[in-house]
């Protein structure tokens, strides 16, 4: 590993800590001296002397902006080495977030996990040329402190250009990566699509899929997420398994027809029959309860003693905001967190 800590580069990075190391570079916390903002300082790894990926990389990035993505803000070479300087996250990614959950995921939550990643998946692939990432899995999925997903790795996005002969070097995450990844093809826009699906099965099954080249070679099947996580409905599933379709044509090709399969595209709305309204009384102060809205679940409060009133569905969406969000402190009762949650 590259020992950059305590180092100042360019005059004003200076290195903190190491954050993790991947197949080409290593990654460290770094701040800048003169604006005190925390940074993400990619190191390309030593005896690499292709810089031309991290290069492509920095300037795809540096050439796109959204909220679901990290900025690039700097690239540079400093003693005979290569940096590029990024947005720092502050959170926890998607491998992070699923192993701190006692449980499977549910498939309310990873349905909203869905919709953000469809967001920058379809920005990029607006892009002219469109932007493939090729390399979407947990790990590179950030959870920021908002709960707002941010994908941070680009090291093996491209502009989506034709290839000479029609295919490419195997590259990819196994589990994530398609077969076309593995030298059987060109990737674009489906193979993003086969790697949400891929994302999404692991949060809900808590298991990494089977690789693309064992599921073709050997016949392995995808793990179905229902036994394990009772949450998931039959036509999750069966979306699921159309987007992770080893070959491209038979799935979907856009983000448009992944947002119809999922569910995520509003129908047109049926009228509804009028009832008329309960109103739930607080059993000590005998006053009507007030919805308020907590951690984004309506809760029945009571406007004069503060007491709750909580339903077994309101109850269960709480449960997932303290599972998922911030880590509780040691030796603190679910229960205490759940008031927390409401009380916050």
């Amino acid at each position: 590993m590259i020992d950059l800590v305590g180092k100042t580069l360019q005059g004003r990075y200076k290195i903190e800590r190491f954050l993790g190391q991947g197949g080409m570079s290593t990654v460290f916390l770094g701040e800048h001296l003169r604006l005190g903002r925390k940074l993400a300082i990619k190191a390309l790894a030593p005896g690499v002397t292709n810089v031309r990926q991290l290069e492509s990389e920095a300037r795809i990035m540096a050439s796109l902006s959204h909220p679901g993505l990290a900025l690039v803000l700097d690239f540079f070479e400093e003693s005979g080495r290569t940096y590029m300087v990024m947005e720092f996250v502050n959170g926890r990614d998607l491998d992070e977030v699923a192993k701190l959950a006692p449980n499977p995921l549910s498939q309310r939550r990873v349905l909203e996990f869905a919709d953000q990643l469809l967001d920058v998946l379809e920005y990029l692939h607006s892009q002219e040329p469109p932007v493939i990432v090729r390399d979407l899995k947990p790990g590179n999925v950030m959870m920021d402190e908002g709960g707002r997903l941010r994908l941070i790795d680009f090291g093996l996005a491209k502009r989506l250009q034709p290839v000479p002969g029609g295919k490419e070097l195997g590259m990819g995450s196994m589990g994530y990566a398609p077969i076309e990844q593995y030298g059987r093809g060109v990737a674009d826009q489906r193979s993003d699509l086969y790697a949400l699906g891929a994302v999404m099965l692991f949060l809900l099954g808590d298991q990494v899929p089977p690789d693309a080249g064992s599921r073709l070679k050997e016949g392995k099947a995808l793990p179905d997420p229902r036994p394990a996580n009772a949450s998931v409905s039959d036509s999750l599933w069966a979306a699921l398994q159309k987007m992770l379709e080893l070959e491209p044509d038979k799935r979907p090709s856009r983000v448009a027809e992944v947002r119809q399969l999922l569910g995520l595209v509003p129908g047109p709305v049926e009228p509804q029959p009028v009832e008329k309204p309960t109103t739930r009384l607080c059993p000590i102060c005998q006053l009507a309860l007030q919805a308020t809205p907590k951690q984004k679940v309506e809760i029945d409060v009571c406007p004069q003693c503060g007491g709750v009133w909580l339903d077994r569905g309101e109850l269960e969406q709480l449960a997932e905001v303290a599972q998922v969000y911030p880590e509780p402190a040691k030796k603190r009762t679910f229960w205490e967190q759940l008031s927390a949650l409401i009380k916050g």
